[in-house]
């Protein structure tokens, strides 16, 4: 596929903020129409990496294109405009709410009558529209993201950045957001980047990610294809996937060396752990912790802590209480070995 064909192209990419590099990588394409998640711990350059592609802050080095064109410092205000950022900390002028989305919109050249309609339009699809004339300061930390979103929306981007949008939404709210986001998204033909250290928010926002650690990409792809096969330990553990090296746990688990090389570690999610009441079982469940949808279940198995998803109601019996001995039964189908 060519530079063409994609909203955006970044290419031999270092950035710096202040002396510190906090980003260096080969490539990066998002085509369009395409959602991408960019995931990873805090600290690893997430925000960086949106600023940079949304043309907020400069490269070191490196070249970055919008739908084929390269940017340069003569272009580089007029193709800001085709992209907009809703950020972490949404930054809300001291003025109405309405009145936000309304001054972003006429600095965008929009017209008077599809500002005025457009900003309550956008404020009634992301469930604010009855704050249209509350001050920022009047607002929960979820309801100024939710105003952030619409006037991100509002500006009609070609290409939407979000940064962690889910992070001052609470749990309770969060779902029903997250679907109001994953239908605006995917029911548009807008091109659309989310970074998030949440893998659940990847997996509602994105069809492909990108698994950013220290500055650098570790993997990219079909966001299946990355859940199923992290290539490292690094991207194993950042997507939540249990990593052993232990070969007594690997025993009791049934696990065979690997058929390259004996020393490869092995890696698997939560789901792969299922577990089964038995008052001499090898397992014990020493704690729980939440988790999208259920809960997770620890089990300390041969000295290894061992997470396995199982629903809330299980966590609530007798038979899974914390303490309770358990048969710990591994789906060798989700398996996967990782060169040491």
């Amino acid at each position: 596929m060519s530079v063409k064909d994609n909203a955006l192209s970044m290419s031999e990419i270092v950035v710096h903020r202040g002396r510190q590099k906090v980003l260096s990588f080969d490539s990066f394409n998002l085509e369009r129409g395409q959602n991408v998640a960019i995931i990873g711990a805090n600290g690893s350059g997430k925000s960086s990496f949106l600023l940079a592609a949304g043309l907020l802050i400069p490269s070191t080095q490196g070249e970055i294109s919008y739908f084929g064109t390269r940017i340069s410092r003569s272009n580089r205000r007029d193709f800001r405009r085709l992209s907009s950022i809703s950020f972490q900390d949404p930054v809300l002028l001291d003025r109405t709410v309405v009145d936000n989305l309304k001054i972003a919109m006429d600095l965008r050249d929009f017209k008077k009558d599809e500002i005025n309609k457009g900003a309550y339009s956008w404020l009634e699809r992301l469930g604010v529209a009855h704050l249209a004339e509350k001050k920022p300061h009047e607002l929960s930390g979820g309801e100024r993201q939710r105003v952030s979103l619409a006037r991100a929306f509002a500006l009609e981007p070609s290409i939407l950045m979000l940064d962690e949008p889910f992070t001052a939404i609470d749990p309770v709210d969060k779902r029903s957001i997250s679907k109001d986001l994953h239908d605006l998204i995917t029911g548009s033909e807008l091109s659309s980047i989310v970074v998030t250290h949440d893998i659940s928010e990847a997996v509602v926002l994105a069809d492909k990610v990108v698994v950013l650690i220290d500055g650098l990409i570790h993997q990219t792809g079909a966001m299946r294809d990355v859940f199923q096969n992290p290539k490292s330990v690094d991207v194993a553990k950042l997507i939540g996937h249990t990593v052993l090296r232990n070969d007594a746990a690997r025993q009791s688990l049934k696990i065979p060396d690997s058929p390259i090389n004996s020393d490869d570690m092995i890696s698997f999610p939560s789901s792969a752990i299922s577990l089964k009441a038995h008052s001499e079982g090898q397992g014990q469940i020493i704690r729980y912790e939440s988790a999208v949808g259920g809960v997770v279940a620890i089990v300390r198995l041969d000295g290894v802590e061992i997470p396995s998803s199982i629903s809330a109601h299980e966590a609530m019996s007798l038979d899974f209480s914390v303490g309770q001995n358990v048969d710990v039964v591994l789906d060798h189908s989700k398996l996967v070995y990782l060169s040491n």
